[in-house]
């Protein structure tokens, strides 16, 4: 019975010295161990290609309302950007390029992996612009007979029908 009480009386005391120590050093790493895990900023690894797999330089723009961020930026000839240090949070990202289509998506930062967003530029549509104006009128508002005008192809034509209507009629 002696033993069993000189073990516990042995183990009070190395449990006083033991309890403080450890209860300093948990309280001293509680708060830095959530720093360390996650800063709360992730990363976009942008490509660019023209429509044959071509690397091709661009300008584009990102844009979140709800981080209040709106970055401009010029990717460079090999088609490829890293956008560093965004916050957490859903991104507009819009790319145009001369020649091509605009191009635009949503993208979403949700943790420090990088997210890679890989842009297939499409060939912009032709467009044509017809401008329309009454300056300049075909109409002579001081004239209010009608007015043919023929040309000399119309003339020949004209006479040659005649012709033959009247040779046509004198049979």
């Amino acid at each position: 019975m002696q033993k069993a009480t000189r073990k516990s009386k042995f183990s009070r005391r190395h449990r006083r010295g033991f309890a403080p120590a450890f209860l300093a050093f948990a309280f001293a790493m509680v708060p830095t161990a959530p720093a360390n895990a996650q800063h709360g900023r992730g990363e976009l690894q942008i490509e660019v290609r023209d429509p044959q797999g071509q690397s091709a330089a661009a300008v584009a723009e990102l844009v979140s309302e709800s981080n209040h961020v709106r970055k401009d930026f010029a990717i460079a000839m090999d088609g490829k950007y890293l956008a560093p240090e965004l916050a957490f949070g859903v991104y507009r990202l819009t790319v145009t390029a001369q020649g091509f289509a605009p191009w635009s998506r949503l993208v979403e930062v949700r943790s420090e992996v990088p997210v890679r967003v890989a842009v297939v530029l499409g060939v912009a549509p032709v467009s044509m612009k017809i401008e329309v104006s009454d300056a300049a009128t075909l109409l002579d508002s001081s004239e209010n007979e009608t007015i043919y005008a023929m040309g000399a192809e119309t003339l020949r034509e004209h006479v040659a029908a005649r012709s033959k209507a009247a040779i046509f009629l004198t049979r």
